[in-house]
């Protein structure tokens, strides 16, 4: 009898332990899929955005505001650009911070903003870089006379934009796609600087790109920037019909 009660009681527990593992199972289960939904929704949400901004920038394409002199090409006003680096399979539509603050009032210097103006620029452009990489207006547009094209990307999590810009190579074509034609540069360093270093807004006599993400990678808030510098070795019209390819 008393066997029989033991036996039972083994039973019992076996069954009350197996109870709580299925239970276990079951949250875990549902964990995962929570997360796996979540970080789906995440990237969609990247990848709906930039269906919207190809449309937009599709719409613009050979209807921009230029400057034809002497075969050169000068931009006058913000058209949506479309970035594309092959070496490191980038190929995304760029925002823009026009919106962000009036530059006419406050200027092209970060460094000498108050530091409500700063705050405010900087709070944001933190929606914009979670779209797509963001074009600064305190940078020049694209042209072939002078000047430097700021274009900065994160490079962590859904927002993996410029996941790869460490490692272009001298030589490596950038091409910007905007108002019909197709810049295309050619990359010529790439240099580490502090968190508030702003000489990647200085104009440049040679007409140039820099492309700029947070270093290192896979850090949270990473304390350095990395620049990649590109030099304008071409401008040519561009089709209508070139593929945006995602």
């Amino acid at each position: 009898m008393s066997g029989s009660r033991l036996e039972r009681r083994k039973k019992n527990k076996a069954s009350a332990r197996s109870t709580v593992f299925r239970y276990i199972a079951i949250a875990l289960i549902v964990a995962g899929v929570g997360v796996l939904g979540y970080v789906g929704l995440e990237w969609f949400t990247v990848y709906y955005r930039q269906a919207r901004l190809q449309q937009e920038y599709e719409a613009s394409a050979g209807f921009g505001r230029l400057v034809e002199e002497d075969q050169g090409v000068v931009l006058t006003e913000w058209e949506p650009m479309r970035l594309i680096i092959p070496a490191i399979d980038v190929d995304l539509i760029v925002l823009a911070d026009v919106d962000v603050y009036d530059k006419d009032e406050l200027g092209n210097e970060p460094w000498n903003f108050g530091s409500s103006d700063y705050h405010h620029w900087i709070n944001s452009l933190k929606p914009l870089l979670d779209e797509a990489p963001v074009y600064y207006q305190l940078s020049d547009l694209p042209s072939t006379e002078s000047g430097n094209v700021v274009i900065a990307g994160h490079r962590a999590g859904r927002w993996n934009f410029f996941l790869d810009l460490d490692l272009l190579e001298p030589g490596d074509e950038i091409y910007l796609d905007i108002s019909g034609y197709r810049f295309i540069y050619h990359v010529d360093h790439l240099a580490e600087v502090g968190k508030y270093d702003w000489t990647m807004f200085y104009t440049t006599e040679d007409p140039s790109i820099t492309l700029q993400t947070c270093t290192p990678k896979h850090m949270p808030n990473p304390p350095l920037r990395l620049n990649a510098r590109g030099v304008l070795y071409d401008v040519e019209p561009l089709p209508l019909e070139t593929p945006y390819v995602n």
